[in-house]
């Protein structure tokens, strides 16, 4: 079958599920989601994962959306990570990771633009949650807890709850790093 590249050292090749389309789309190599049911499924539930850490991310979202999406993530209850958009106010984009007991994150971020190329970011350095878009910061919220993966989903582009809420749109060059990004690496 077709794999999403990891290019890090463990070397992590997401399995593509449902459909999800190779394109050039705006000079970008990006993944295609139709919004019904392309996932990217990776072997992993984020347990080697811990604050600080950071997550960028070129988003092409489709012009017609769904109502609530995950662009990736493995969330549920207090456990585990994703970054989230309503279709029904406007694209509004926003992220959260559990501690085990509760979420912290900026929660929603910014309202982006359909159909055009943005590039988003997460910052979590263990005082804060950053919310960058376009390597503007646009919000912030305390975000004191350490991670707590989600042992019962498997990180996914295209979805992050293990049911419905599938991504519709482009994503690109994804990538999480186990450290706290500064503004200008962001």
């Amino acid at each position: 079958g077709l794999v999403a590249t990891d290019t890090s050292w463990s070397k992590l090749q997401g399995t593509l599920k449902g459909g999800p389309t190779w394109t050039d789309a705006g000079g970008r190599k990006a993944l295609g989601f139709d919004g019904v049911d392309d996932i990217v499924e990776f072997p992993t539930k984020l347990q080697d994962l811990a604050v600080p850490f950071s997550i960028a991310l070129w988003v092409n979202p489709a012009p017609e959306q769904v109502e609530y999406a995950d662009i990736l993530g493995n969330h549920a209850g207090p456990h585990g990570l994703v970054m989230q958009q309503d279709g029904k106010k406007t694209n509004l984009f926003g992220f959260g990771y559990g501690d085990g007991k509760k979420y912290y994150g900026p929660g929603a971020a910014q309202q982006l633009v359909a159909g055009q190329w943005q590039h988003l970011a997460v910052v979590c350095d263990g005082e804060k949650a950053y919310f960058y878009v376009n390597g503007e910061g646009k919000s912030s919220a305390p975000a004191k807890g350490a991670f707590a993966p989600n042992l019962n989903l498997t990180f996914r582009l295209g979805q992050g709850y293990g049911q419905k809420r599938f991504f519709k749109g482009l994503l690109s060059d994804v990538r999480i790093y186990r450290t706290a990004l500064s503004p200008a690496e962001v």
